[in-house]
């Protein structure tokens, strides 16, 4: 018997083949951590959320802005020192269009 659960693991595998084909990769080259459909897809050497896969569809982000993104959201998040510099989140930087805005942002943060 078929349950919501199996129709929303179809309809976010079917969002994830979407994302893998914008992001142009091969469909066996991207996989779910732990064959948890919904968790964190990754796809090469990148790690996607689920909801950054979302966002990325709702906010009509390109590929090199998710990229630039994911860059800069480690850049801004690992800091060695035990500091948090909370990254601009996505929508803006997608909004902007630009590093340098997202870097204006987070300076006026802090």
């Amino acid at each position: 018997m078929k349950t919501k659960l199996d129709d929303w693991e179809e309809e976010t595998q079917t969002l994830a083949d979407w994302f893998i084909k914008k992001l142009d990769y091969d469909k066996d080259d991207c996989w779910w951590v732990g064959n948890d459909i919904g968790g964190v897809l990754c796809c090469d050497q990148y790690f996607f959320n689920l909801d950054r896969i979302v966002e990325f569809f709702r906010y009509g982000a390109t590929v090199d802005q998710l990229y630039e993104y994911y860059d800069y959201e480690i850049d801004h998040c690992q800091n060695t020192d035990g500091t948090k510099s909370p990254p601009v989140n996505f929508r803006n930087f997608v909004k902007y269009g630009m590093l340098e805005a997202a870097n204006d942002e987070t300076k006026e943060n802090n």
